[in-house]
């Protein structure tokens, strides 16, 4: 016994992108109507603040209020990946070009203090550097507290190496 007879209504429907909504013999796109009705109440606050000092010429407002509204959701940047326009404003605005970065974590350029920034894993030979700031200005100086691994930490590591040379000189 077959089952139910299922149909795709989606070419009859239509997607939500494709909704019309016909006011008034008008017909306009379900998304252009959404976004006329949102920008409607700013238009319309604006439209009232200016109408005390403009008067009638307040209603330019109205339309300039819903041209930005539609140039801001609808419209699209020119360049680069095409987004909408109030998403590249946000991210123009969010954007750190020109400032330096390490490790996620803005990076303050302008106090003036000098360091070189080398590999952790590897020692550093003080011996052979300069140990005067005014032959070399690149001569790092040691933070008050340094990195250096805890007496606990040497002693696991230890323990970890022996073991691991016994484990290659078993085989």
């Amino acid at each position: 016994m077959p089952g139910p007879k299922v149909y795709d209504l989606t070419p009859l429907t239509r997607s939500f992108n494709q909704r019309r909504v016909v006011i008034q013999g008008f017909d306009v796109s379900l998304r252009s109507l959404i976004v006329f009705l949102v920008g409607l109440a700013p238009s319309l606050i604006l439209t009232a603040i200016a109408w005390t000092v403009l008067g009638m010429y307040a209603l330019l407002m109205l339309v300039l209020g819903e041209v930005a509204t539609f140039w801001l959701i609808e419209g699209r940047s020119r360049g680069g990946l095409r987004l909408k326009n109030y998403r590249a404003l946000i991210d123009r605005k969010r954007s750190m070009s020109g400032s330096f970065i390490c490790c996620w974590q803005p990076i303050d350029v302008t106090n003036g203090t000098w360091a070189s920034v080398v590999a952790a894993a590897v020692p550093v030979d003080r011996s052979t550097a300069p140990q005067s700031p005014a032959t070399d200005p690149f001569l790092f100086r040691e933070p008050a507290a340094t990195l250096r691994p805890s007496k606990a930490d040497r002693e696991h590591r230890k323990r970890v190496s022996s073991a691991w040379s016994e484990i290659a000189g078993q085989s």
